[in-house]
C-alpha cells in the first residue's frame, strides 16, 4: 500500500491587512495503491488475492489563512477552506481466484468512476519572507470530501471516504498593489 503520491497546487489570493489572507486554489492529488479490501463482495467460492488502482482528486477551494505569530521575517499561520472536490477511482482492478488448491488468479476491472462532493481542508505552517516579492512556505494540509459514491463495473453502488494528509512547500509571489503609471 503506497502512502505517497503526487500533489500539485496553483492559486492566488489577497492579503487583507497584516495577518489575514484570502486565497483560492486548484489542487490535483494522485495516489496509487496496491491492496484492495472489499467487505461486501459476496461471491461463494471466490477469494480476493489482491488489487491495484489510483485515487485521483481535483479540488477547487476558497481558503482563509491567519498569521498567528510574526517575528521578523518569520510567521506561523493556520486556517482552512471550503470548496468542491472531484474524486476518481481509476482503473481499480481486483485479483480473484476460486477457493481450491493451486487456483488460477484472474485480474478484473472492478471500478473506474468519479464523483463530485463538498470538500474542506485545514492546515498550518511556517513562512519566511525572503524579500518584498517572495515568501517561502512549509506547511501541512488535511483535505477531505463528503463520502463519494461510486458504481462498480457490476453495477453495485458503494461509498468510500476521501482524505489526505500532505506536507507542502510553496513559494509565494507578492505582486505590487500601488503601481505608478
Amino acid at each position: 500500500y503506497k502512502r505517497q503520491g503526487l500533489y500539485l497546487n496553483c492559486g492566488g489570493g489577497y492579503g487583507m491587512g497584516r495577518n489575514f489572507r484570502l486565497e483560492y486554489d486548484i489542487a490535483y492529488r494522485k495516489m496509487s495503491f496496491s491492496e484492495v479490501e472489499i467487505s461486501d463482495l459476496n461471491v461463494i467460492g471466490i477469494s480476493i488475492q489482491g488489487g491495484e488502482g489510483d485515487v485521483i482528486s481535483l479540488s477547487f477551494m476558497l481558503n482563509g489563512w491567519y498569521d498567528l505569530i510574526r517575528i521578523g521575517r518569520w510567521a506561523v499561520y493556520f486556517g482552512g477552506g471550503l470548496g468542491a472536490g472531484l474524486t476518481s477511482l481509476k482503473n481499480v482492478y481486483i485479483e480473484t481466484a476460486p477457493v481450491v488448491p493451486n487456483p488460477v488468479v484472474t485480474k478484473t476491472l472492478y471500478v473506474d468512476d468519479n464523483d463530485w462532493r463538498f470538500a474542506m481542508q485545514a492546515g498550518a505552517g511556517v513562512t519566511y519572507t525572503l524579500n518584498a516579492d517572495f515568501t517561502l512556505d512549509l506547511g501541512y494540509r488535511y483535505y477531505a470530501t463528503a463520502d463519494p459514491k461510486f458504481v462498480t463495473e457490476m453495477g453495485n453502488e458503494f461509498f468510500t471516504n476521501m482524505q489526505s494528509h500532505t506536507s507542502v512547500s510553496y513559494t509565494h509571489l507578492t505582486l505590487p498593489t500601488n503601481r505608478e503609471v
